[in-house]
């Protein structure tokens, strides 16, 4: 029987260690089959032509090579059989479309919030938050839930491949305690308080709102003096509405001034 001898530089010791194998470390992590510790030197691996690679024989899923002709890191795919670019550095282009943001501008501490981007055919967001916020979940995804502090700031974000990251756009946000009477109304969208008017167990409030179908509808609310909200009223009649004013009438109700913008069919 022939014995198969693995010669290691004694530079770069082989230590097995709960399974793990270390090439250059004697604790390999354990979450790691193989773990490689250099400060000075880095890893190579085969890096081969284009008809090189094409001429391996039943490559098998995921094999990693890098092609010399076009400068790119690659792995196969037996679903597609096909190669793809992991990487590309000299050709690498750094997304550069603008994500849409939408989300509240107004947040209580401790309420967990969303935000959610869209716009970009990129790999990931990158999302950035006011210092004291605590991301839950989301980051490098559209959506990023997050638990705001007292803190008042932007809640960022950019649209990122391999390459490095585009434009960022932001949200400024203002955040509450919401102990007393701060109450939140509306939903993750544009919603604008205009006018206010007191009645005898509460108040009445008419504002613009884009969460209900529409970039801007008029939206009116009654808060008990619990300032809990009672009913809500959406007015949308053609287009985009906008309160300028609210005033109280004799008989108990409400007239709500406004104007409202129609875009002229072609």
């Amino acid at each position: 029987m022939k014995k198969i001898v693995l010669a290691l530089s004694a530079l770069l010791p082989a230590i097995v260690h709960a399974q793990s194998v270390g090439i250059g470390t004697t604790s390999p992590h354990k979450s790691a089959r193989l773990e490689v510790w250099d400060t000075v030197r880095g890893i190579l691996i085969p890096r081969l032509t284009t008809s090189q690679r094409d001429a391996i024989n039943n490559p098998a899923h995921a094999l990693m090579i890098f092609n010399v002709d076009s400068f790119c890191l690659q792995v196969y795919d037996t679903v597609t059989a096909r190669w793809y670019n992991i990487s590309c550095p000299r050709y690498c282009r750094i997304e550069q479309c603008v994500p849409v943001i939408s989300g509240p501008s107004f947040v209580c501490a401790g309420d967990t919030i969303t935000y959610s981007a869209s716009g970009c055919s990129s790999v990931f967001y990158s999302w950035t938050v006011p210092s004291g916020w605590t991301i839950v979940s989301g980051q490098g995804t559209p959506s990023l839930s997050v638990v705001p502090d007292t803190s008042d700031g932007s809640v960022g974000v950019r649209g990122c491949n391999l390459c490095g990251c585009g434009a960022q756009i932001n949200v400024n946000v203002v955040a509450d305690s919401c102990s007393g009477f701060c109450v939140a109304v509306g939903d993750t969208l544009y919603d604008v308080g205009v006018a206010v008017v007191e009645v005898s167990d509460g108040l009445v409030v008419a504002g613009n709102s884009g969460s209900f179908g529409s970039t801007s509808d008029v939206y009116v609310f009654k808060l008990d003096a619990g300032n809990v909200l009672q009913w809500s009223q959406v007015i949308n009649i053609m287009g985009a509405e906008f309160v300028t004013d609210m005033i109280k009438t004799s008989d108990g109700g409400f007239v709500v001034g406004g104007r409202t913008q129609i875009v002229p069919s072609a």
